[in-house]
């Protein structure tokens, strides 16, 4: 069966990669605390080996708040290096994985492929789906949560998820839900929203335009991977309005490693 589609709960708040980034959990509990809150993965690998403590609270945090009703929250592919060896990737250290051995089962029961909320027509996964993997898989809005929960049920590697495209290091033409590049693989679904993260690293146009990018818009498509540079969320109002809202102010923001996980 499909996870259970969001409904009639906003306002809600989406945040991105964070990355051990506990900062933020504290700043988002405080200013929205009643706010469902969804995460699109990548909780570990900071690339700052002192920051290890500060992951695994993350985890443990966000965890926590899915089995209270608080929080939903999707795979990352820096979860998925860590419980399957053919999604190695960027950060993992052996002897971090020893450490998250008490956390795997958990991981792999509460983290999810996808959220889906129909009413808006919102697909929230950890790195997008383009319309490439749309087209090749015949998806519809109407057989999306079925054919995805289906993929969920299998391993990783032998479905459409966990394709690996070239700008990644992989071979296949474009990424998947956990692995597509918001810059070279990334094509918008007409009629669909989609919620996402994993591509930090601004192009070259970008960082000729400002410094400090925080969520990027597409049409209806949002990549929320931005706490590393700039401190934002997207909020779902009660409006039924997308919008993106700041968690710090200039003078609160903390300094973080630079150079995010890929």
């Amino acid at each position: 069966m499909p996870p259970p589609p969001v409904r009639e709960r906003t306002p809600i708040l989406f945040v991105g990669d964070l990355h051990g980034n506990v900062a933020v959990l504290d700043h988002i509990q405080e200013q929205f605390p009643d706010h469902l809150k969804i995460f699109v993965g990548d909780f570990l690998d900071s690339r700052d080996q002192f920051m290890r403590v500060e992951e695994l609270m993350c985890l443990e945090r966000v965890l926590t708040m899915i089995e209270q009703g608080n929080a939903r929250a999707c795979m990352g592919n820096h979860e998925w290096s860590y419980l399957d060896p053919s999604m190695r990737c960027s950060g993992y250290d052996p002897e971090f994985d020893a450490q998250l051995a008490r956390y795997k089962e958990r991981m792999q029961r509460l983290l999810e492929y996808f959220i889906w909320i129909p009413d808006q027509r919102i697909l929230v996964t950890h790195a997008g789906l383009s319309f490439q993997v749309w087209q090749e898989c015949h998806l519809t809005v109407e057989n999306l949560a079925a054919k995805m929960a289906e993929w969920a049920l299998l391993p990783v590697t032998d479905t459409p998820a966990g394709w690996i495209g070239i700008s990644r290091g992989g071979v296949d033409d474009v990424g998947g839900i956990f692995w597509c590049d918001w810059y070279s693989e990334f094509q918008p679904v007409p009629g669909l929203t989609q919620i996402f993260g994993h591509t930090s690293a601004v192009s070259i146009q970008e960082e000729l335009v400002q410094d400090r990018i925080g969520v990027r818009q597409r049409g209806s498509n949002y990549n929320i991977d931005c706490l590393m540079r700039t401190w934002e969320v997207l909020e779902l109002g009660a409006d039924g309005q997308l919008r993106a809202v700041p968690i710090f102010n200039e003078y609160e923001s903390p300094s973080f490693q630079s150079g995010t996980p890929l």
